[in-house]
């Protein structure tokens, strides 16, 4: 049974107010709030954002190692190597969202990065059990934040402003004028910023004191909603590693790694009136909403690599949670267009809070075999604890209401990544892979403030040339499919003017009479080059 999630919003809980709580749910509805929808998105990670060698055998370096990838995935394999290697992996992405509601259609975007940057050095070799000694650092990307998508609808029935009409009951319109600072007052919630510039931009109107009505519009006009989102952004990690070799059996390693979280996002939306019979009519209103988060994370990461025989590897590793601060910057702006234009043009003011917390534990376990010189089967296995997700910075009811929330919607997951390379001649590679990111979700059916990527699976290709003993160049192309958690536009469920039961929401099909979310899949094309020098 899908049910809708209000996924924590933490500064309208925080917040002291005499409102009454209501449920406004959907993408519209939660920017201006930090969720756990949040902490979740900036946890999940994709191995398909690497070296080209190992983006095109699936990321399956648990066990394999001797790889500028190994400081992310399993240090341990740093001590396999026997020199040093510097290498620089640019990429291509291209990236198509795709969704059947109305105007949706398909939206790309494409863009170029830097997978990764790392250098493994050699600083010791010896005779003894402890054969060498290698220290690795750099940068690579964990995640992509570029993409671009767009859902709408076409009803009679439902319109945004009715919300907003909701939300804003119970705040005095006295309290909504320039003068009185609104967006400063501490019994005005971010998430009624919306609201407050419904009514400043005339899209709602004062009923009472402190009760609202819909603006100059006949809500039994012909109504169509779109929304728009544009998101830019990355996490990339810098890692400082060290590998260890003892007599060519057992590989020890660690690594501390620093994120770089970064996602400008905005988020439009428009909705227009046609046959309205009003006097100087709405035509249309636009709402747009901008919201920008950076900040850092720190994790630690322990790795063993057991080579029993010649071609066996065992490899296992431990990534600590991420321990993440980052800050928030959210703003919105609101236009009413007007037949006699005499148009609303209102802008919130830019706040920014900053939020702590730790993200979730992973567990590497791989398993590889390596036939001579000419193939190499390799298979890993992750699991991450996304249930183990908390809040830090906050009041302790609203750390625990956050920890509820988490245990209740999202689980661990299970992730399997498979790899083979084939060498027909010493100078040339042929290599392929597959990786499976399997859901968090208690339930893949529920509907959420905002599309939760809960299952994602990577086909991968690739060719590697050796040059000389020195320089190699690696091509890998990798195909990432992504399907996303049902969403709203926007959605309301509460008491309304009259003190009746209401449901209002975007997604309201009157075909059927149900309240429909938007379903949405990504798809990514990844090209990346990797140049490597030895020495």
């Amino acid at each position: 049974m899908k049910r809708r999630i209000l996924c924590g919003m933490l500064v309208a809980t925080t917040l002291i107010s005499t409102r009454a709580f209501s449920q406004a749910y959907g993408v519209l509805m939660s920017q201006s709030d930090f969720k756990t929808t949040d902490m979740l998105q900036f946890s999940q990670y994709n191995y398909g954002f690497t070296t080209a060698r190992s983006a095109a055998m699936g990321g399956a370096f648990a066990s394999l190692g001797a790889d500028l990838s190994s400081i992310t995935i399993n240090p341990a394999g740093l001590g396999m190597y026997r020199s040093s290697e510097v290498g620089i992996s640019p990429s291509l992405t291209v990236s198509r969202s795709d969704n059947g509601a109305f105007g949706g259609g398909r939206n790309n975007r494409t863009r170029f990065a830097l997978n990764n940057f790392s250098a493994a050095i050699n600083v010791y070799e010896g005779s003894g059990s402890l054969v060498s000694v290698n220290l690795g650092f750099g940068y690579n990307k964990l995640a992509d934040f570029n993409y671009r998508s767009g859902a709408g609808s076409f009803t009679n029935d439902m319109s945004i402003a009715e919300v907003f009409v909701n939300q804003l009951r119970g705040i005095p319109s006295a309290w909504l004028s320039d003068s009185n600072s609104p967006y400063d007052n501490s019994n005005i919630g971010i998430d009624q910023w919306g609201s407050v510039l419904a009514y400043k931009s005339s899209l709602i109107d004062p009923a009472g004191e402190d009760t609202y009505t819909i603006g100059a519009f006949d809500m039994n006009t012909a109504k169509s909603h779109f929304a728009q989102i544009n998101s830019r952004g990355s996490i990339g990690e810098y890692s400082l590693a060290a590998g260890f070799n003892i007599n060519n059996v057992v590989y020890l390693g660690a690594s501390l790694g620093i994120q770089d979280i970064y996602q400008l996002q905005t988020v439009g939306y428009d909705e227009a009136y046609t046959d309205n019979a009003v006097a100087d009519p709405m035509l249309n209103m636009m709402y747009d909403q901008r919201v920008k988060v950076y900040g850092t994370g720190v994790n630690f990461k322990l790795g063993a690599i057991v080579r029993p025989t010649a071609g066996l590897r065992i490899g296992v590793a431990v990534h600590s949670p991420t321990f993440v601060s980052v800050d928030r910057e959210y703003s919105g702006w609101m236009y009413t267009h007007f037949a006699d234009n005499n148009n609303g043009n209102q802008t919130t003011k830019t706040d920014v809070y900053t939020y702590e917390y730790t993200g979730p534990t992973r567990l590497q376990a791989g398993v590889s075999y390596t036939f001579g010189q000419t193939a190499i089967l390799s298979v890993d296995y992750e699991r991450v604890w996304y249930n183990g997700m908390r809040l830090s910075d906050a009041n302790s009811w609203v750390k625990n209401n956050f920890k509820s929330m988490i245990k209740n919607d999202f689980q661990g997951a299970s992730n399997v990544r498979a790899g083979f390379e084939i060498k027909p001649m010493p100078a040339l590679a042929l290599r392929g892979g597959f990786a499976y990111y399997g859901t968090m979700l208690q339930n893949n059916d529920n509907v959420f403030d905002m599309p939760i990527d809960y299952e994602t699976y990577n086909v991968s290709a690739g060719l590697g040339f050796k040059f000389s003993k020195y320089v190699s160049l690696d091509l890998a192309y990798v195909y990432m499919n992504s399907t996303y958690s049902e969403y709203d536009l926007f959605y309301y469920s509460g008491k309304g003017n009259d003190g009746t039961d209401v449901e209002i929401g975007s997604s309201y099909n009157p075909a059927t009479g149900r309240f429909e979310g938007v379903n949405q899949t990504r798809k990514r094309h990844n090209i990346t080059l990797s140049l490597g020098f030895r020495f």
